[in-house]
C-alpha cells in the first residue's frame, strides 16, 4: 500500500519500555500475538494468571484507559480481566472516566453489554444477511485513519490553530476582554 504507517506491537512486559506514541502507532495486544504462539492467552488458567504475569502491561493498560479513549474491536466480554479493569476505572474515576468506544455489528447481547459498561457503541455496518465482519472492520479502520489524518497535527500546527482561534475570539469580544486559557498540547 502507498500509505505506510509506522506501528509498534506491545504484548509483553518487556515491550512496555518501547511504548512511544510520538514515534509510531501503538498496538496493544493483551492476549499475545500469533507471531509468538507462546504469548497467546486462551485457557482459563492463563486468564487467571494473566495480570500476575504481566504487571507492567497491566499498569500501561490502566494508565491508557484512565487517560485516553479506547476503541474496542473484536472484544466479546469473555475476558474477566478487562471487565474487572472497566469496573475499577468506573468505581475510582466516576464521572471523570474517559469515554470508550466499541465497534459493533447490530444490536445484541454484546452491544448491550458495552452500553451497560458505559461504553459507546459505533455501528460498523448494517448486519442484514451474513456480513463479512473482517472486511467491514477493515473498511471502518480505513475510514477512521483517513479522516483522522486531517486532525493529526504537530504541536506547532496545533499551536497555530489555537492561536488563530483565540485571535478570532478576541476580535469578536467586547473591548478589553479577559481571556484565560488552561490546557496543554
Amino acid at each position: 500500500a502507498a500509505n505506510h504507517i509506522a506501528y509498534r506491537v506491545i504484548y509483553r512486559d518487556a515491550d512496555v519500555a518501547q511504548f512511544d506514541p510520538d514515534r509510531a502507532v501503538q498496538v496493544v495486544k493483551l492476549h499475545g500475538t500469533i507471531l509468538d504462539p507462546d504469548s497467546l492467552v486462551y485457557k482459563r488458567s492463563q486468564y487467571i494468571r494473566f495480570w500476575e504475569e504481566r504487571r507492567l502491561l497491566l499498569n500501561l493498560v490502566c494508565t491508557l484507559m484512565a487517560t485516553r479513549s479506547i476503541l474496542f474491536i473484536g472484544y466479546g466480554f469473555g475476558d474477566p480481566n478487562i471487565l474487572a479493569l472497566l469496573d475499577t476505572l468506573r468505581d475510582r474515576l466516576g464521572r471523570l472516566r474517559r469515554e470508550h468506544y466499541s465497534l459493533t455489528f447490530g444490536v445484541g447481547p454484546i452491544s448491550s453489554a458495552f452500553v451497560g459498561q458505559g461504553i459507546r457503541t459505533i455501528e460498523g455496518a448494517d448486519p442484514a444477511g451474513r456480513p463479512n465482519y473482517e472486511s467491514l472492520t477493515k473498511q471502518f479502520l480505513a475510514n477512521l485513519t483517513s479522516s483522522s489524518r486531517l486532525f493529526s497535527l504537530s504541536n506547532l500546527e496545533r499551536s497555530r490553530l489555537i492561536n488563530s482561534e483565540l485571535d478570532r475570539l478576541i476580535k469578536r469580544m467586547p473591548p478589553k476582554p479577559v481571556l484565560r486559557m488552561r490546557g496543554s498540547l
